[in-house]
């Protein structure tokens, strides 16, 4: 099974902060995703 990085993160304790919590502004989901999709690539070539 396959999951994206989305159903991944929201599966983590800090989700909820990175949503936006006590007046900060949230994270840029799709931004955040796509890094790590790109990180993850990076780490993998370099293996």
């Amino acid at each position: 099974m396959v999951m994206s990085c989305v159903v991944m993160m929201e599966q983590t304790q800090i989700y909820k902060a990175l949503q936006g919590v006590r007046g900060r502004k949230s994270v840029d989901i799709a931004a955040l995703e796509q890094l790590m999709v790109v990180f993850s690539q990076l780490v993998v070539e370099q293996r």
